[in-house]
């Protein structure tokens, strides 16, 4: 993710190679200098995860896309979304929420993605963070 186009095509091709699709954000550097005088903009700002399912995880991920854990189909889907962009914690504290709230209801896949959060198995998002100035 770098700040300029001209930066992100001469980059897109040595980087994405390794890391895969980059993406342009935009930032407003004129408003974080308004918000603080001595802000100076980094070069560029890169944040990578690695993001391949171990076979645990795929079974999990499985469960919520092909449908088969009972409950509200839009908190199913919101699962699904928070577990492959956020990892582990994230869905797992957002599942037991929804458990609580009784938007899903008991069943063998509950039990099963109850068993997958208490493991200490690390998550598929491992972040590295970095920025260059």
């Amino acid at each position: 993710m770098l700040p300029s186009k001209k930066a992100y095509r001469a980059s897109v091709n040595k980087i994405g190679k390794v890391v895969g699709e980059l993406k342009l954000l935009h930032y407003d550097f004129q408003k974080l200098i308004s918000i603080d005088p001595e802000f100076n903009p980094p070069r560029a700002l890169v944040d990578i995860f690695d993001s391949e399912l171990d076979e645990r995880e795929r079974g999990v991920y499985d469960l919520l896309y092909f449908g088969r854990l009972p409950g509200e189909e839009r908190i199913i889907y919101f699962l699904e979304r928070t577990f492959s962009r956020y990892g582990k914690k994230a869905f797992c504290e957002s599942f037991f929420r929804a458990i609580e709230k009784g938007k899903i209801p008991e069943s063998k896949y509950v039990e099963e993605i109850r068993d997958f959060c208490r493991s200490t198995q690390l998550s598929h998002k491992k972040p590295v963070h970095c920025l260059m100035s």
